[in-house]
């Protein structure tokens, strides 16, 4: 059962553009919908997995990153909000939504590294390979 939920997991990941797409082009507001929608499904996925269990541990850890994104970009109106390097606000969101995919982007290499599940589509150019387990090396390709 791990290795399924695991390649579901990744599944979830590699389908959401907030967490691969160019800056520009992206609407706030969506990547919010976005994200809350992921957080639904990672936590519907939790009821699969052994509670404490390493699975377990990666989607509560993915939940509460999602969570800081939110935390951080709460004072922002994202329906209104739009890509400007002018605007701090946007700016301010744009760090957010870097540092929420580093983090994602990690846990999410690891984890296809774990049950050796090739990651696929426009994610898997952004993300970290594990050449050794302790050197990450970033493909620019």
């Amino acid at each position: 059962m791990a290795p399924v939920v695991a390649r579901e997991i990744i599944s979830l990941i590699e389908d959401r553009r907030a967490l691969w797409a160019c800056f520009n082009a992206e609407f706030p507001d969506r990547v919010r919908g976005s994200l809350d929608d992921l957080r639904y499904r990672l936590t519907s996925l939790r009821g699969k997995c052994a509670a404490g269990g390493p699975l377990d541990s990666v989607i509560a850890a993915l939940g509460k990153t999602i969570r800081h994104f939110f935390d951080t970009v709460e004072q922002y109106n994202l329906t209104t909000l739009r890509c400007d390097s002018r605007d701090p606000d946007w700016r301010a969101f744009e760090t957010a939504l870097k540092a929420l995919r580093k983090s994602v982007a990690y846990q999410i290499s690891a984890l296809a590294d774990s049950y050796a599940i090739p990651l696929q589509g426009e994610l898997a150019d952004c993300l970290p390979r594990y050449d050794s387990p302790s050197e990450p090396s970033i493909d620019h390709h």
